[in-house]
C-alpha cells in the first residue's frame, strides 16, 4: 500500500500543550492481555468527533484492565503522540495490511473469484467470505459509491470497483489476523454502514462486544436475524413502539408547533435549512411553473443521495436507491392519469453524485406528466401541492404525513409499521401500487395523529433517541463540546466530504476549550469517561 499520512489539521504546537497535560491524567496502563479496537477510520481527525471517543474508551480501559488499539487508515507522528497521551496504541490500517501479505493474495484471490464468477452490483450485494462467515458485499458495495462519482454499482468489472474491493477485503482479513494476535473483546465504532459495518461483524464473529460510540451517545450494537449490522433507523423504531402508546395531545401540539418553525427554516440541521429556504409555491403556481394538468393528483417521487449509506432502510426490493428512481420513473411513464414530480434531495451535491446523477435519469424519462421539482422550489411548497408521496424510507415520508398525505414507502425508516404509511411487501405490490395509485386518499384523523406522535420522537429533542438508545451525553463538558462541532459542521458542512477545509480553526478552538475544563476540571468526572467505565465493568 501506498505510504500516506492522516491529516490531523490542527497547530502542532497546541497539540503539545494537550499532551503534556493529557499524560498527567491516566496512570500506566496494566493490560490483561485484552485489547478495544477504537476505529477512526470513519471520521475526520475532528477535536470535537474524537476526543469523545478516547475518553469513552479510556473509561472502558480502566475498568477492563485491556488494552485499548486506535485504528485510522494511514500513519501519523503528531496523531500518535496525541492518541499515546490517553495511554492507548495507536496502528494504521496501512501498517496492518503491509505487515500481512498473506492477506493480500486471500483478498487478490476472493476478488478475481468473483469477477469471473458473477461481477455484477447485484451479485456484489451477496458477496459472503466462507472463511469468516458472514456478508462482505453489502457494506463493500456502500464505500463504493461514498468513494467514487457514480450513483450506482451495474458492474464491478471496472478499475474503481476492482480497487475497493481488493482493498477493503485485504483490509478485513489483515485485520482478522491482528485481532486475533492482540485478542480483541470489544470494539468502539462510529457508523454501522460502509466498511466499519465489516469491522463491526469482525469483532462480533470474534465474540468480542461492540459499541457505537459519538460525541453525543452511544449504542450497543448487534446483528439482526439475516447476520446484518443493526442499523439506527431499527433501533429507533423499536424504541419508538416501546413510548407511543404513552403520547397525547401535548405532544402531537408539540408536532404543531415544530412542523410550523420547520417550514420556515428555523430548526433542523443545515441541509434541512437549505431544503426549505426556496420559494414557496401554491397548487396552481406549481402547476404552471411546470406545465402540469391541474385536475390531477400530484405524485412527489422523494429521493434520497444515491451514495449514502444505500442499505439503512434495509429494502431489497431494488439494486440501491437509484436504481428504485430508475425502475419507479420507468413505471411512472405509463401510468398517465396523475403527475409525476421528482423531488431530488438537498444534499445530493456533496455526495459525489457527478456521474450518474438524477438530472440525467430525469432527463431520459421525462414526459408531458412527469415533471423535477428543482432546488430553487422551497420543500415547504410539498404540503399544499402533493396529494401521494413515494419514498423508499426519506424522513419526509412521516414529515408530510403529518399534513394528511399518504406516503407509499418500501424500506423500513423509523416511522414504518405505525399504520399511517402505505407498505408494500413485494417489489410486485409496489409496482402495482403504482399503476393504481390514483385511487389512494388522504389520510383520516387517527392516521395523522400517530404520524405526528412518531414525528414528535424523531424530532423533540426531549425524546430523541439519535438512534443511540436510551442514552445522550449532557454534562456541561460534552454540551460545550457538541456546541463547538455542531459550529464546525455547519461553517464546513457543504464541503465536508471533498475536503478538511476549515478544520483546523475549529480544532484549536475546541482543543483550547478541552484545555481550559482539564485546567479547572478532572476529565474523569465527565459523561464520556463516566460512560464508558460502565461499558468496561460489563465486558
Amino acid at each position: 500500500m501506498s505510504k500516506k499520512y492522516e491529516e490531523f489539521p490542527i497547530s502542532e504546537e497546541l497539540v503539545r500543550e494537550f499532551i503534556k497535560i493529557n499524560k498527567e491524567y491516566w496512570s500506566d496502563a496494566k493490560p490483561n492481555g485484552k485489547y478495544i479496537y477504537l476505529n477512526f477510520s470513519m471520521v475526520r481527525m475532528q477535536i470535537g468527533w474524537i476526543v469523545p471517543k478516547l475518553l469513552y474508551a479510556r473509561g472502558m480501559a480502566e475498568k477492563s484492565g485491556a488494552q485499548v488499539i486506535v485504528l485510522t487508515w494511514h500513519d501519523n507522528a503528531l496523531l500518535s503522540e496525541f492518541i499515546e497521551s490517553f495511554g492507548m496504541i495507536h496502528i494504521s490500517l496501512d501498517k496492518i495490511c503491509n505487515s500481512n501479505i498473506f492477506s493480500m493474495f486471500k483478498a487478490a484471490f476472493k476478488t478475481i473469484g468473483f469477477i469471473l464468477s458473477d461481477g455484477t452490483g447485484e451479485g456484489l450485494k451477496k458477496l459472503k467470505s466462507k472463511s469468516l462467515g458472514f456478508n462482505v458485499g453489502k457494506p463493500i458495495y456502500e464505500d463504493i459509491l461514498r468513494t467514487s462519482n457514480v450513483s450506482t454499482v451495474k458492474s464491478c468489472k471496472n478499475k474503481n470497483a476492482l480497487k475497493k474491493i481488493f482493498h477493503i477485503l485485504w483490509v478485513l482479513y489483515a485485520l482478522e489476523k491482528q485481532c486475533k494476535k492482540n485478542p480483541v473483546i470489544c470494539g468502539i465504532t462510529d457508523d454501522m454502514a460502509y466498511h466499519e459495518g465489516l469491522f463491526i461483524k469482525l469483532f462480533l464473529s470474534l465474540g468480542a462486544k461492540d459499541y457505537a460510540s459519538s460525541n453525543i451517545g452511544e449504542t450497543k450494537v448487534y446483528l439482526e436475524k439475516d447476520g446484518e449490522v443493526v442499523r439506527y433507523y431499527s433501533l429507533q423504531r423499536r424504541k419508538y413502539r416501546t413510548i407511543i402508546d404513552k403520547l397525547g395531545d401535548k405532544e402531537v401540539e408539540v408536532s404543531d408547533k415544530y412542523l410550523v418553525d420547520r417550514f420556515s427554516g428555523k430548526n433542523g440541521n443545515e441541509i434541512d435549512k437549505v431544503a426549505f429556504a426556496g420559494k414557496v409555491l401554491s397548487r396552481e403556481e406549481l402547476s404552471e411553473k411546470l406545465g402540469l394538468d391541474s385536475k390531477k393528483k400530484n405524485i412527489i417521487i422523494m429521493c434520497h443521495t444515491f451514495s449514502d449509506a444505500v442499505f439503512a432502510h434495509r429494502c431489497d426490493f431494488y439494486r440501491d436507491y437509484y436504481d428504485w428512481v430508475e425502475n419507479t420513473l420507468a413505471i411512472a411513464e405509463n401510468v398517465t392519469d396523475v403527475n409525476w414530480i421528482l423531488k431530488p434531495h438537498p444534499s445530493r451535491h456533496i455526495y459525489n453524485e457527478a456521474v450518474d446523477t438524477i438530472e440525467a435519469m430525469y432527463e431520459r424519462h421525462k414526459k408531458p406528466h412527469i415533471s423535477m421539482l428543482n432546488d430553487d422550489v422551497s420543500t415547504a411548497s410539498i404540503k399544499d401541492i402533493a396529494d401521494v408521496m413515494v419514498t423508499i424510507g426519506g424522513s419526509a415520508g412521516c414529515e408530510f404525513s403529518c399534513f394528511g398525505i399518504p406516503t407509499v414507502i418500501i424500506g423500513k425508516p423509523n416511522y414504518q409499521g405505525f399504520g399511517f404509511t402505505i407498505e408494500p411487501k413485494t417489489k410486485e405490490d409496489y409496482e402495482k401500487q403504482l399503476r393504481e395509485i390514483n385511487s389512494l386518499g388522504r389520510l383520516d384523523e387517527e392516521q395523522i395523529k400517530m404520524a405526528k406522535k412518531v414525528f414528535y420522537l424523531i424530532n423533540n429533542k426531549d425524546e430523541r433517541i439519535y438512534g443511540r438508545n436510551d442514552i445522550e451525553y449532557d454534562d456541561e463538558f460534552s454540551k460545550g463540546i457538541n456546541d463547538l462541532y455542531l459550529g464546525m459542521n455547519r461553517a464546513i458542512s457543504k464541503e465536508y466530504f471533498v475536503s478538511n477545509s476549515g478544520t483546523n480553526s475549529y480544532n484549536e478552538s475546541t482543543l483550547k476549550y478541552i484545555i481550559d475544563f482539564m485546567n479547572k476540571n478532572d476529565l474523569k468526572e465527565t459523561n464520556y469517561y463516566k460512560k464508558g467505565c460502565q461499558r468496561g465493568s460489563e465486558l
